[in-house]
């Protein structure tokens, strides 16, 4: 099925994180308008220009180049800064996908991870070289961490 046509809404950041990801996933140009510039909806573009998405400098309008639904094995982290958006979208797209990935972020966004993780009945464990940051972040949440 194609879908044609024109969709004008206000910039906001849910709606721009998923023009970033629609547009990257979609086959052909997608054009980009009014895109909210915050420092999530960036997080978000980054990490899908590490998954091999054409997407320029955010700006007021803008083209990005999809590559329909293959998404390419990244060559490094996908950094997801402090998006927590970021983090749960990307890792729905890339579940999807065959290729391998490894999230990260600043400290305040793995600990926020781990505590839904965790909330779940599930296991975190910590890459050694972020382990630090990470249990001080822990600590200051009243949250019991071992490494």
């Amino acid at each position: 099925m194609k879908v044609f046509g024109t969709l004008r809404v206000p910039g906001d950041k849910s709606i721009s994180h998923r023009a970033l990801i629609f547009g990257a996933l979609s086959s052909g140009e997608s054009r980009v308008t009014d895109i909210l510039q915050s420092a999530d909806v960036h997080s978000t573009a980054g990490v899908l220009r590490s998954l091999g998405a054409e997407i320029p400098e955010l700006s007021g309008d803008f083209v990005i180049r999809g590559r329909g639904r293959g998404l390419a094995q990244p060559t490094r982290d996908l950094d997801c800064g402090n998006s927590g958006t970021t983090t749960r979208l990307m890792a729905g797209v890339v579940s999807a996908s065959p290729i391998e990935a490894t999230f990260v972020g600043d400290a305040s966004l793995l600990v926020r991870c781990a505590q839904a993780w965790l909330a779940a009945g599930n296991t975190v464990t910590a890459v050694a070289s972020r382990s630090d940051e990470v249990a001080a972040w822990a600590e200051a949440e009243g949250l019991q961490f071992e490494r």
